[in-house]
């Protein structure tokens, strides 16, 4: 499979709008968080093997949340 990167980069960028404008929270991480959380959050690969985590404010404790 190829990787439309600028397509990738324009829904990244629509991504950061809406995270910007709702206040949510932007967790970079190299695994995705233990299960359990609920099903509020939204796991999207940007960069290998990263993974881009939006999340609501009150799923994540302060000492996990990005400024």
């Amino acid at each position: 499979m190829t990787i439309d990167w600028d397509k990738r980069a324009k829904v990244y960028e629509e991504l950061k709008r809406i995270v910007m404008e709702n206040n949510l929270t932007i967790w970079i991480a190299t695994q995705a968080p233990p299960s359990g959380l609920g099903n509020r959050r939204f796991f999207i690969p940007f960069s290998e093997p990263e993974l881009l985590i939006i999340d609501y404010p009150d799923i994540m404790s302060p000492s996990k949340k990005e400024k």
